[in-house]
């Protein structure tokens, strides 16, 4: 391998060169944190050194994409594009001479004016050989979306590839058939994903559709899902430092307890100009959630603060790591602008990163954050920053607030527990205590903790009776 600039570990080369480079169409499952990037950059450049493939495309999330230029230029010689831009801009720099381009999964299928098309483009410059890379894999999910089939177009008609994830099974699990059909051309479950679906799952729904995997199929299944993929758990070949959990509990303020009672009781909430209703469970649990975090939401995503006693456990927690970073979760943008408010009153220097904010500022933030010692806080949305960052400057995670995925949550712990990690990495959990049946977000974390992720169980009927009672 001539272009890689770092010495693998030993199970990043037992991966590499005992799996991927032995077939054209792979998949690493391993946990977050393990080096998988590396691995498909070795496969790249062993494929590369003996004239199999010209160019690499990483189709990711815009989340991740700072992270991957870190990672070529980190290890590695090649150069790097990024296709952003307008349509007409993203086709032009595919005709620079860089090896490998950056792309993400809504790029795709974009069409410009007249007759440009970003996918046409594309197997323009990948097809017959070339190799292709799709991080954070879950993001392929129903077969009927534009992006999806022309992802899979796309895969079938490049040789080689690596599909990647650390938590790759998907919050509905008939998703991971089309997955597959993407990564091997259908080589494991079928070119037809509807067909492969119903041989191994059950719609056992009433009203709505409801999949699930059937016991007499659970054995053949599993067993596929490692044909062409590898997964290799983090404390087997790694090791890092331990992982310790800590709760925080506060009272909710006044305001909160009667704003939080009354929509708990009655379904709405009173506020200056009218009224905020909820009309089932799952949207009553998200506005007890914000109401929680400081806020709620009105109907015209309007937010009104609401008084909250976590901002003093923040400062509890900032006052306590010395020198440490520290990255803070939460689920609601509004969260995360108080938050920020919260520190800089305080004296803590911050940046942030949030679903909104367009690339190039999100790769900024993250550098700033981890190259600058004044910046002691990242505050970052979960669904936005649980994803694909190397944050290893800290080793302390804040909950400000959760999110109802598995997933998302799990993504989220590994960003600062991961390669490079040398202190202990310590998770504060940030839970209210009242006298209330049972708080939304201890609900929420326990619920997570037992490895339940509620984006999918609250689409169950039996589930959603048991939050009725609890709530």
């Amino acid at each position: 391998m001539i272009n890689t600039t770092t010495s693998l570990r030993k199970h990043q080369l037992a991966s590499v060169n005992q799996f991927h480079i032995r077939a054209p169409k792979t998949a690493d499952w391993s946990s977050c944190g393990v080096g998988k990037s590396l691995v498909a950059l070795s496969k790249f450049d062993a494929l590369y050194s003996i004239g199999l493939v010209k160019y690499m495309l990483v189709v990711c999330p815009v989340s991740v994409m700072s992270s991957w230029r870190d990672e070529i230029k980190k290890h590695t010689s090649f150069t790097v594009t990024t296709l952003s831009g307008t349509m007409e801009q993203r086709i032009n720099k595919l005709n620079g001479d860089s090896q490998i381009y950056l792309i993400t999964y809504d790029a795709i299928a974009s069409r410009g004016i007249g007759k440009m098309s970003m996918f046409m483009a594309l197997m323009g410059k990948f097809h017959n050989g070339n190799m292709i890379v799709c991080d954070e894999a879950t993001m392929i999910k129903s077969i009927e979306a534009k992006r999806t089939q022309a992802l899979i177009a796309l895969c079938d008609g490049i040789k080689y590839s690596m599909f990647l994830s650390g938590t790759f099974i998907p919050q509905d699990l008939q998703d991971i058939f089309t997955i597959y059909r993407a990564m091997d051309g259908g080589q494991t479950f079928g070119e037809n994903i509807h067909e492969a679906r119903n041989n191994y799952m059950d719609n056992v729904g009433d009203a709505y559709p409801h999949w699930i995997l059937r016991e007499d199929k659970r054995e053949e299944f599993l067993s596929k899902l490692y044909l062409r993929a590898v997964r290799l758990r983090k404390e087997d070949c790694v090791d890092l430092p331990p992982k310790v959990t800590e709760i925080r509990k506060c009272h909710l303020t006044a305001q909160q307890a009667v704003h939080y009672n009354k929509m708990r009781r009655e379904f709405h909430v009173e506020y200056e100009g009218g009224l905020i209703t909820v009309n089932n469970v799952l949207s009553k649990l998200s506005k007890l959630q914000q109401i929680i975090g400081g806020f709620i939401y009105d109907d015209k995503k309007i937010a009104h603060k609401i008084p909250s006693a976590k901002y003093d456990l923040i400062g509890e927690i900032l006052s306590q790591v010395g020198d440490d970073k520290v990255v803070i979760y939460a689920r609601y943008i509004e969260e995360l602008n108080q938050i920020q408010d919260y520190l800089k009153s305080n004296g803590y220097k911050c940046t942030c990163l949030h679903g909104s904010l367009p690339e190039p500022t999100r790769a900024a933030n993250i550098k700033k954050f981890r190259t600058l010692p004044e910046i002691k806080v990242l505050v970052a949305q979960i669904s936005t920053g649980g994803y694909g960052l190397t944050v290893v400057e800290a080793n302390h995670i804040i909950y400000f607030s959760m999110t109802f995925s598995l997933i998302d949550y799990k993504q989220s712990q590994d960003r600062i527990h991961r390669i490079g990690q040398t202190k202990t990495c310590i998770y504060h959990y940030l839970l209210i205590e009242d006298e209330f049946k049972t708080p939304v977000d201890q609900y929420i974390y326990d619920s997570l903790i037992r490895n339940n992720d509620l984006a999918s169980a609250l689409s169950d009927f039996e589930e959603i009776q048991k939050l009725e009672k609890i709530l």
